[in-house]
């Protein structure tokens, strides 16, 4: 379905199938990070998410003030 503010973009919709295909997608997707990660150890990890969702609202911030 066509989004009304941005006509560019499209808003689609999973089937079932689709659902149980990401779902399972998104499981190895984790299970590849966890693994990916765990030389790091727990703490190391977890500061490195949290550091790297600070920089994502950095980058967006940067983003929008581009655009504006």
């Amino acid at each position: 379905m066509a989004d009304d503010e941005d006509r560019r973009s499209m808003t689609v919709r999973l089937t079932r199938s689709g659902k149980k295909q990401f779902s399972a997608m998104a499981k190895a997707h984790e299970q590849w990070l966890e693994h990916l990660l765990a030389p790091l150890g727990a703490d190391a990890a977890r500061e490195l998410y949290e550091q790297l969702g600070v920089l994502r609202q950095i980058v967006g911030q940067r983003v929008e003030q581009v655009a504006d």
